[in-house]
């Protein structure tokens, strides 16, 4: 029987952990994370109308990574934007919010976009031709509602170009992917 390994980085607490395992180690979701690790499904992405409901995480994204637009100036217009989003709900819901720094970097694939050809070799994407989402931001790295703990001011950001994490001080222009669920 021929196995895969998968590895995967998890950024928890701003320590790089690696793991080979057979099965997917990603953070729990929500304000009360602790350890994670299921499986990966055989599909892990389930197209639902605009939004795009991840099987991995039970997390429900947008189907455009730019639903709210390329740049959003600051982290309040960004929570500003998707507090106005709720008001007319999207795929029935109005509980959208800013993913927090492991829920958005539970959607980078590193097995895929570092071993792929040139087509999947970015997060991006790896995300826009596998698996149903558009309009990922390439240009701009995307706010989560972390803060971090070494300055009050500033935010982890994630780039979908390279996976890389960075911090994004409050004023900065970043791109929102509205995520829901995983309380």
């Amino acid at each position: 029987m021929k196995t895969n390994h998968i590895k995967l980085a998890l950024i928890m607490t701003g320590v790089i952990n690696l793991s080979t395992a057979l099965t997917a180690y990603v953070p729990k979701t929500g304000d009360n994370a602790s350890d994670g690790g299921k499986e990966w499904p055989t599909n892990r992405f389930m197209l639902s109308g605009d939004c795009v409901i991840d099987k991995l995480t039970g997390l429900v994204w947008t189907k455009s990574g730019s639903q709210l637009g390329d740049n959003i100036a600051n982290i309040n217009d960004a929570k500003t934007t998707i507090t106005n989003m709720n008001i007319n709900g999207l795929c029935g819901y109005k509980d959208w919010r800013l993913p927090n720094v492991n829920e958005l970097n539970s959607l980078v694939n590193y097995s895929a976009f570092k071993n792929s050809s040139p087509q999947n070799n970015t997060p991006a994407l790896w995300l826009m031709n596998t698996a149903g989402f558009i309009n990922v931001c390439t240009t701009f790295k995307y706010w989560t509602s972390t803060i971090r703990a070494s300055n009050l001011n500033e935010y982890w950001v994630l780039d979908m170009s390279d996976a890389l994490l960075d911090s994004g001080w409050d004023g900065a222009a970043a791109c929102v992917w509205p995520v829901r669920g995983g309380k």
